[in-house]
């Protein structure tokens, strides 16, 4: 059987009308006034394309560790943004710690309001797309729902999320490598939650859990704290990926890169380093199909949008991607087992739906 790696950026979650990048940016600035500063100030030192909700987060955390004391020492951070270093005194420790846990609240909020309110028809799609018989299909999405778990649960499929029956992550890598199907939230989940009584070890449960306070992650850079968040945002996205249950995930996302023989990227936009280079150095993508799925909408320069994402691949396949031939909604080059989808994952789960 073959193995099938599918990872899902943000774009797929558009599918279920996810809420946008500029809409969990607008929410935060409108509920929260600490996030409406720091957002009037970046946007005036950097301008508003080039500032989000991950930049707002980020600017919390950096903020919330430039007030931490060592040895009675005010301990500053080099990585803190410029535009802050007049401002740091604005705002308490505690103020910063309640507007962290409001923000990720909030996204949690978001993302829990779509994955509850779901289309029946969107979901049969996609479960004929992750229930393929030839495949065994390991799926990681960058997102924070658990749709595909919950359509598995739903039509008593097996799967694998790395949990046991009480929501610890006690699943061995080979285990779940070797499962036919599987699911991981590589960038965390709105299910997590951190469990005091057990070392602080984060747990997977059933229902959607709020954060309530912050507590202190193992995982990190040496001398600089980090808190646990169950999803990770933000741009120290690598400061709790070598945490658990983070970690664990990532090591399964690079076995199965490597034993794949066919990729998917759905809704990516290649924005996170992380995954780029997990990417090149275990996706080996010269050896395997792979499948670019995304929107690119028609008032745009179509061809040169296929170039430019042709010029991204280059630096998976050591080589420029080219001699592509437009076929229906998808773009295929002759010199790589590279197809790239044009018009939308829901668009390409009705195409595979009417070939079957």
């Amino acid at each position: 059987m073959e193995k099938r790696v599918i990872l899902m950026g943000a774009g797929a979650a558009y599918l279920h009308n996810g809420p946008s990048c500029s809409t969990i940016t607008q929410t935060l600035v409108d509920k929260l006034p600490i996030c409406a500063d720091i957002y009037s100030i970046l946007t005036e030192y950097y301008g508003k394309n080039r500032c989000n909700f991950e930049t707002i987060l980020a600017s919390i955390e950096y903020l919330l560790y430039s007030t931490e004391r060592l040895y009675g020492e005010t301990l500053y951070s080099d990585t803190l943004i410029p535009v802050f270093y007049e401002r740091k005194t604005n705002y308490s420790e505690q103020q910063l710690k309640e507007t962290f846990i409001e923000t990720i609240n909030i996204i949690i909020n978001l993302i829990s309001s779509y994955s509850t309110q779901r289309s029946e028809e969107i979901d049969k799609l996609l479960l004929e797309y992750i229930d393929a018989d030839n495949f065994s299909t390991k799926v990681y999405s960058l997102n924070y729902d658990r749709i595909i778990p919950l359509i598995y649960e739903k039509n008593n499929i097996n799967f694998c999320d790395g949990t046991n029956p009480h929501g610890a992550f006690r699943c061995s890598i080979e285990e779940f490598i070797n499962h036919t199907k599987t699911f991981y939230n590589l960038h965390g989940n709105i299910y997590l939650k951190q469990n005091p009584w057990l070392l602080y070890e984060v747990t997977q449960g059933t229902n959607v859990h709020f954060l309530s306070q912050l507590r202190e992650l193992e995982g990190g850079n040496p001398h600089n704290r980090t808190y646990f968040s169950p999803i990770i945002s933000g741009y120290s996205k690598t400061q709790r990926l070598l945490s658990q249950p983070f970690s664990y995930g990532l090591a399964c996302f690079a076995h199965d890169l490597q034993d794949c023989t066919r990729l998917d990227i759905v809704g990516y936009s290649f924005s996170d380093p992380h995954i780029n280079s997990m990417l090149k150095s275990f996706g080996e993508f010269s050896n395997k199909e792979v499948n670019i799925i995304d929107y690119i909408p028609q008032n745009l320069n179509v061809e040169f949008k296929i170039e430019e994402i042709a010029q991204d691949l280059s630096w998976y396949y050591r080589r420029l991607p080219n001699n592509w031939l437009k076929e229906g909604n998808s773009y295929i080059f002759g010199t790589h087992r590279l197809r790239i989808y044009i018009d939308g994952f829901e668009s390409y789960l009705k195409s595979i739906q009417s070939t079957n």
